[in-house]
């Protein structure tokens, strides 16, 4: 293994950090960032694909969560324009939505941010875990988002260290529970009470009341029902795509015909999303059938309309 910058995979498309031999050439295989024209990818990438615990960012959207074969799944946030969205998705789509009960964090954490001119609130660590939030990296303090490597996230205030997170969190789980604490070296400690917690964030109280405890909330059950509002949305969200099979069936044959051996089908239809090849601006007009869309980006798209896209785009193996 060793490591590259710069290295050219395709036509604007750029790779720095770890690789592997793959016979006569190098791909992606490690901690590293790849950069596309409209957007870089960051964290850990095996066989040349990004797997694993993932910072996304296009711009003025970006997004941290688990992405395997380009499919969003598990805890995530998504902060689009300083507004966010946190919660569990299931194949790149939003199925548990917590935002409302962590906006008061992240609002603190950008007074945080502005007051110690922080210029990125981003830190993807050669662990692979990902800080998103206030941090001092001399002192290894956090006011924010922790997301480990294992997919695990911790919302609060503490320290980093490479044995395991200090301080006073919300520990959102595998088993999709959620456990409010003292933590020692990532070991629960103590459960704490939600005042406790939120001097400790230093967050007025009267901004972060709820009725019902977040810890009660069931998100497992949340995660693995499928409500009749869901799939009425799901419905709506293919009803973008007219004739959805038909372009899917378009889409395979351009590939076929153009012989694009370097690129699975899906990386063929990401490359068209993103305007990396050539006449590809119209792509999502061409998709939602309205030339209103021209020159669109992913994340510069409605979110019904992204939505769209990335069930459009689950249509297609990776290999």
């Amino acid at each position: 293994m060793k490591k590259v910058k710069n290295m050219i995979i395709s036509d604007g498309v750029t790779y720095s950090g770890a690789t592997k031999s793959d016979g006569n050439k190098d791909i992606p295989h490690g901690m590293g960032i790849c950069k596309y024209r409209d957007h870089t990818e960051s964290g850990r990438f095996q066989n040349g694909e990004l797997m694993g615990l993932a910072y996304l960012n296009y711009y003025d959207w970006m997004y941290v969560g688990v992405v395997n074969k380009g499919v969003i799944n598990g805890w995530g946030i998504n902060a689009n324009l300083g507004k966010i969205v946190f919660g569990i998705y299931k194949d790149s789509v939003l199925r548990v939505n917590l935002t409302q009960r962590v906006e008061k964090f992240w609002s603190k954490i950008l007074e945080e941010i502005d007051r110690d001119i922080q210029k990125n609130p981003i830190m993807v660590q050669i662990s692979g875990n990902i800080l998103v939030g206030a941090f001092n990296y001399p002192k290894q303090e956090l006011f924010g988002f922790y997301f480990l490597s294992s997919g695990e996230v911790f919302i609060g205030r503490g320290w980093y260290q490479v044995t395991g997170i200090t301080g006073k969190f919300l520990h959102f789980g595998l088993d999709y529970k959620i456990t409010r604490g003292e933590y020692h070296y990532g070991e629960l400690v103590r459960e704490i009470d939600d005042w406790e917690f939120l001097e400790e964030c230093h967050i007025d109280d009267d901004l972060a009341y709820f009725e019902s405890d977040i810890c009660d909330i069931d998100c497992s059950s949340e995660y693995m029902k499928k409500t009749n509002a869901e799939a009425d949305y799901m419905n709506q969200v293919w009803n973008l795509i007219p004739d959805y099979s038909f372009k899917a069936e378009q889409m395979e044959e351009e590939w076929k015909r153009g012989l694009y051996y370097c690129c699975s089908l899906r990386e063929y239809v990401q490359s068209l999303a993103s305007g990396e090849e050539i006449g590809s601006e119209n792509f999502f007009g061409w998709l939602f059938s309205n030339p209103n869309f021209n020159n669109s980006r992913v994340w510069s798209l409605p979110q019904n309309y992204r939505d769209a896209y990335f069930q459009f785009l689950n249509l297609f193996p990776s290999d």
